[in-house]
Order: C-alpha cells, then sequence, then structure tokens
C-alpha cells in the first residue's frame, strides 16, 4: 500500500496485477523446476498485456526482481515476453531515483536514515539509488558498508545454519546497528534484512516505500495487532513457501492531471480477502 501511494504522489497511474504471482525463486534454488516453470508462465501471461504495451513494472522485494532479470529470460530464452520483462522491471528505488518526486510535498519527520542494501540489490541496480530516492524527500541518507546481513534467503530459516547466519550479522552490520542514534530510521527493502535486523537487534526497520510514504505524508496507518500478527505469519510463510511479489504496473498519469480516468493497462483486481496480504509491503 505504502508504495502504491509513494507512487501516485509521484503522478503515476498504479494498477496491481489481478492475481497473486510468484517469481518463484524459492522453488528452482531447490530443483522443483517443473512447478517454478508453471508459475513463471502464469506471471508472463498474467503481465502480457503490461509487457506489450512498454508499462514499467516496479517490484518491491529485490531477490523477486533479480529473477525477473536474470533467470527468467535464461529459463525461457526463446519467449519474447521474457526479454521484455527483464527491460521494463525496475526496483522502486530505481524508478523513484529516475522520475522524482516534488520534493515540496514532503513533511518533516524522519530526517536521517541508514540503508541496509540487500545483496541482489548490488548485483541489480547502483546502492545509490535508495539514498537518491530518500534524498528527494529531504532524508539524510547513508549507505552501511556491512555487507551481508546473514540470512541469504532461506539459508538463515535452516536451523543448522543458523548460528552461521548470526556470525554474518555480527561481523559488521549488527555492531553498527548498536552504535546508530536511536532516532535514526533503519531502511531494508529486503524482506530477509528486515527480518534478520528486527529478530537481532529489536530495531524497527522499514522498507523504502514506508519511509517515504511517511515523509510524503500519505503513509497508511497500521494494522490493528490482531490483522497485524497474521500480516507477519503470511510474509514469512510467502517468502519461504513461494517468494511472492507485488509489482506495480504503472503508466504515467495525465500530464497535470493526477486524478486522470485513463483506463489501466490491466483490469483492476477485485476486492481481497482481509487476511490475503501482499507480503512485500
Amino acid at each position: 500500500i505504502a508504495a502504491v501511494r509513494v507512487l501516485e504522489a509521484g503522478g503515476w497511474h498504479v494498477v496491481i496485477p489481478p492475481k497473486t504471482l510468484c517469481c518463484a525463486r524459492p522453488l528452482y534454488d531447490w530443483g522443483m523446476l517443473d512447478r517454478a516453470d508453471a508459475l513463471l508462465r502464469e506471471l508472463l501471461d498474467t503481465l502480457e498485456p503490461a509487457l506489450a504495451e512498454g508499462i514499467p513494472i516496479v517490484g518491491l522485494e529485490p531477490a523477486c526482481l533479480a529473477a525477473f532479470r536474470d533467470e527468467v529470460p535464461a529459463l525461457f530464452p526463446d519467449d519474447e515476453r521474457a526479454s521484455r520483462l527483464k527491460e521494463k522491471s525496475f526496483l522502486l528505488s530505481e524508478f523513484l531515483a529516475e522520475h522524482a518526486i516534488d520534493a515540496d510535498t514532503a513533511r518533516t519527520g524522519t530526517r536521517k536514515a541508514l540503508i541496509q542494501v540487500h545483496c541482489h540489490d548490488h548485483a541489480l541496480a547502483k546502492p545509490e539509488a535508495e539514498k537518491k530516492a530518500l534524498q528527494q524527500v529531504g532524508i539524510e541518507a547513508e549507505i552501511m558498508p556491512n555487507g551481508c546481513c546473514g540470512m541469504a534467503g532461506s539459508f538463515g530459516f535452516e536451523a543448522e545454519k543458523y548460528p552461521w547466519s548470526v556470525k554474518i550479522a555480527e561481523h559488521a552490520l549488527l555492531p553498527r546497528l548498536r552504535a546508530a542514534q536511536p532516532d535514526s530510521a533503519i531502511v531494508a527493502s529486503g524482506f530477509s534484512c528486515r527480518e534478520q535486523i528486527e529478530q537481532l537487534t529489536g530495531r524497527k526497520t522499514q522498507h523504502l516505500a514506508e519511509i517515504m510514504a511517511d515523509a510524503l505524508g500519505v503513509l497508511p496507518p497500521p494494522l490493528p495487532p490482531a490483522r497485524n500478527f497474521g500480516r507477519q505469519l503470511a510474509i514469512a510463510g510467502g517468502i519461504v513457501a513461494g517468494g511472492f511479489v507485488l509489482a506495480a504496473l504503472t503508466s504515467r498519469a495525465a500530464a497535470r492531471n493526477r486524478h486522470s480516468t485513463s483506463r489501466p493497462a490491466l483490469p483492476d483486481p477485485q476486492p481481497r480477502p482481509a487476511q490475503q496480504h501482499q507480503p512485500s509491503l
């Protein structure tokens, strides 16, 4: 929700895919290639209208975007849709760094932030993209040169590997966070990074979309405790079992009319039951 509101604040009309899609990364990482193939074909079929029109696809989870740019084209080398997906997929940070938001709309709020760059983010884009996006809304940001948080996808969730996961985090990241000012926001766009930091330090983390939505005054209110607990379970289950991703399909709104009534590239999704939350938000 935060990402949608930030993009809309920048003058974009946002369309969420009409069904939950999966990048299939956990499946092919574990050798479940037939199931991964089926999910990726479903993804390409669903996004085909947007890809044909050249509409940008903005993703919130770096691991999923890495699949869009690397694994999907490699698995479907003869499918033109896979090539288009690679070309038109952007991390939220990349997209916002390229398409600046009017800084005059930002309000007073968090003014300093520490950025933990996801490992896939290093391969996808220049890490400075998140810093540039935050600077647009008046937030002084520092990229922490700490390397991996230690979670590494499912690595840190496996009992026998958990001690190594913690040791990696203790190498540089956790000492840096313990030394940080308590009023500094911690920004991590990767689910694994946020989970590791919050569990090992007790400090709250934010996705890039959340801190920018807060700065712009469009952050949605927090969920009630019971629903928030269900959301946390959905997030953990989604990442481990299926790597679900929310991809926002965006098209520029009419030049000076942020409330354009033009039809979206894909049909607006039907209302979802309350318990179905997109794990990336």
